[in-house]
Formats: C-alpha cells, structure tokens, sequence
C-alpha cells in the first residue's frame, strides 16, 4: 500500500496515510476471505468481518469534536487559558522560530516530560492526544506535513486534553476541565519557570 502514484507525497518515506491504511483493511479482507478456497464471502463482507474482528476490538476510540464541544468549549475553561494566554503564548512560542511557526508531536511529548506529566500519561498516548487536538486536515495528500504541525489554537485544546487525562485515573475525574486545568497550570507555566 506504500507505492506513489502520484505527484504530490512519496509515501514510502512517510507514515502510512489514510487512505493507504483503508487499502491495506481491503487487501487483508480480500486475502483473507475472498480469496480463500472454503469462503463465497464478497469483498463487502470481507471488509466488514476484518473492521468486525481485527481493528474494532484492538481499537481506542477518541472524538475529538465531543471532547471539544462538551468539556473544551466552555466559558470557564476559556477564562482560564484567556487568564494565562501571554504565559501559555510564551511556552508555545519557544518551540517555534522565524522559519518554523508550529509544534510538533516530539517537542510536545518533550514539554509534557519536562513538566513530569509521563508519570500519568505515556508517551504514546501524547501522540493519540496530540492528533487528536488538531483540526480537521482537508487533503493531507497535498501537505503531507500539516499533520505534525500544531498551531497555538490547537495547542490550546493539546492543553486541555493533558488536563483531562492526567486526571482520568484518579478520584478527580468527575471534575470539570476548568478546575484540572487550572490545578496544571502552574505545571504547564514552570516549563519556563513563568
């Protein structure tokens, strides 16, 4: 599912996209189930028994428009990051220069090392929240890169997504995000010792 086609990404160099992941999904229906000599199964259903029993049970769902809607966009919560913007733009700011105006997923998986959130959230499952935190990415195929590069807005709801998790375990998971959120702030703020 790695070969190029066309002009715009080589994608043997790069993490499988989308849509070649959803050829890999018909390849293994087709070569498991249609193919087989025993099983007069069409692609259809193959497709369906392979999302069924291989990637629904081995799969975590996150939503990231829920997550937005129901705990991110609040007025508490935006008082909060509003309250420390200047300092929050200070910390997003030192990952970024003239000619890179972004974060990526390392130097995220880095601020929340430093700031000791490992402890409570693994590296691999920053990166689950980092993707989740970025908008919606209209063609990837065209600017493969966008989707390593956070801007500030989703930074914000990177932010409140930690605040979230780092909580989800422990007896104040019932919470509201604004009181996590401000409870990680100071966290968050000594990265730059502001």
């Amino acid at each position: 599912t790695c070969v190029s086609n066309n002009q715009w990404v080589n994608s043997q160099t790069l993490d499988q996209t989308r849509y070649e992941f959803l050829e890999m999904i018909v390849r293994v229906a087709d070569f498991r189930f249609k193919q087989a000599k025993s099983s007069k199964m069409t692609t259809g259903e193959g497709i369906t028994k392979v999302l069924e029993e291989m990637i629904y049970p081995n799969a975590k769902q996150m939503d990231g428009e829920h997550f937005r809607r129901y705990h991110c966009y609040a007025v508490k919560v935006n008082e909060i990051l509003k309250k420390n913007e200047s300092q929050i733009k200070k910390v997003y700011q030192s990952f970024t220069h003239n000619k890179k105006k972004y974060v990526n997923k390392e130097e995220c998986q880095t601020f929340l090392r430093k700031v000791g959130m490992t402890e409570s959230i693994s590296e691999l499952y920053i990166g689950a929240i980092f993707a989740e935190s970025m908008q919606t990415i209209q063609d990837p195929i065209r600017d493969p890169l966008r989707p390593q590069m956070m801007k500030y807005v989703e930074f914000l709801v990177f932010l409140c997504r930690v605040a979230y998790e780092h909580f989800k375990n422990t007896p104040y998971h019932e919470e509201l995000l604004y009181l996590k959120l401000d409870k990680l702030m100071p966290a968050f703020l000594a990265y730059l010792s502001l």
